[in-house]
């Protein structure tokens, strides 16, 4: 990314870039602010924390119709989202959501911004576009 974070896909980069060009600070991967490690699972890491306006942002790797990527456990994977939402709802923290066909769509930054609006904070008037996100995103996979 822009800040040298390493993210998990190409569609996070672009969220990364584009809150990096807001001016918008975040952590990626920061651990939950409560305990949610058990036996049988980690503790959960949001994709992103806002650490200014205490809100997390998580980006679902899925289409409209709830497809995910070849290889990925589809159950299993939607599963892991009403965990997620379910967990912010319990515990009253804040959770933008984004997908995967928001990207394909061309509506992934219209409505990162839109949501931070509503959620969090209102990113600054610097005209930052998907095209700009997308043209300099410089990823590296974890």
């Amino acid at each position: 990314t822009l800040s040298g974070a390493r993210v998990r896909s190409y569609e996070e980069c672009v969220i990364a870039n584009w809150l990096t060009l807001k001016g918008i600070r975040y952590e990626y991967e920061r651990p939950y602010e409560y305990r949610t490690a058990s036996a049988s699972r980690r503790q959960y890491q949001p994709d992103f924390y806002l650490p200014d306006h205490g809100a997390y942002i998580e980006h679902f790797g899925v289409s409209r119709a709830d497809d995910v990527a070849p290889g990925i456990d589809r159950e299993q994977y939607l599963a892991g989202m009403e965990w997620k939402r379910e967990l912010h709802r319990s515990h009253g923290t804040t959770l933008i959501q984004t997908y995967s066909w928001m990207h394909a769509e061309d509506v992934l930054l219209d409505t990162l911004e839109r949501e931070l609006r509503d959620h969090a904070e209102n990113p600054d008037d610097r005209e930052t576009g998907f095209i700009e996100c997308f043209s300099i995103c410089r990823c590296f996979y974890v």
